[in-house]
């Protein structure tokens, strides 16, 4: 990091917990308008969680993810292999580490 990026970022940091109370309060908006869809939402969204994505699990994950695109609301799959699975890692301690949920397969529905 250079001079102007260390600048820049250090005036940002003075306004970093009200922007991460704000993502919270909208992912608390969001939780509160999926209640009741077979959508798993966010469960911790406490002083400790950012909020810089808001991640959620369908077994429609592509209708899901059809219908928000329909609407102009753009989604990602950030990992669909788990890093542990990840060529790189199974060379490592943690191809040995089982993490049942992670690799729970999801319907593409």
């Amino acid at each position: 990091m250079d001079e102007m990026q260390a600048a820049i970022l250090r005036a940002k940091l003075a306004h970093l917990d009200g922007w991460n109370a704000r993502r919270r309060e909208i992912a608390t908006r969001y939780n509160e308008a999926l209640a009741g869809q077979a959508i798993d939402c966010p469960r911790d969204l406490g002083e400790g969680n950012v909020a810089h994505l808001y991640v959620i699990r369908s077994a429609a994950r592509e209708r899901v993810r059809a219908e928000l695109s329909a609407r102009g609301i753009a989604t990602d799959i950030h990992y669909p292999i788990p890093d542990h699975l990840q060529g790189a890692a199974r060379a490592t301690a943690s191809a040995k580490v089982q993490l049942p949920v992670t690799e729970k397969p999801r319907a593409r529905s």
